[in-house]
């Protein structure tokens, strides 16, 4: 290979890794939903020590469906402005219908920590609107 081969591809994989980076900053995630009746689900997925999708955006009415597909968790409302607290073991799921526009943190109390106000760990939201 020459080195302005070497140079273009590592200038390739650069961009690539560049793209990807911003991609997984961002968060949100376009989430598979189906129809319930006239409601919407969506799920959230608790692997390991995250969520996936930890960014959530729907619309009034919609159901949030949490599992936990590895490890055990727990659904905890960060904000305090929703009511929901419970325990997930594994396998299992909760589900919390949002019928209010705004932002909806949650975390698990197992896998994330508040510090100075802000949640480190396994934390996420639901944003309604």
């Amino acid at each position: 290979m020459t080195a302005v081969r070497i140079r273009a591809s590592i200038a390739l994989i650069a961009t690539i890794l560049t793209v990807l980076a911003f991609t997984a900053a961002a968060g949100a995630v376009k989430l598979p939903s189906r129809e319930v009746g006239l409601r919407t689900v969506k799920v959230v997925q608790g692997i390991g020590m995250h969520w996936s999708p930890r960014i959530v955006r729907i619309h009034r009415g919609t159901t949030v469906k949490w599992t936990a597909v590895i490890n055990r968790h727990t659904i905890t409302s960060n904000s305090g402005n929703w009511h929901l607290n419970r325990p997930l073991p594994q396998g299992s799921s909760v589900s919390f219908r949002f019928r209010h526009n705004g932002v909806f943190r949650f975390r698990c109390l197992i896998h994330s920590t508040i510090v100075a106000g802000r949640c480190q760990g396994m934390c996420g939201k639901v944003i309604v609107g």
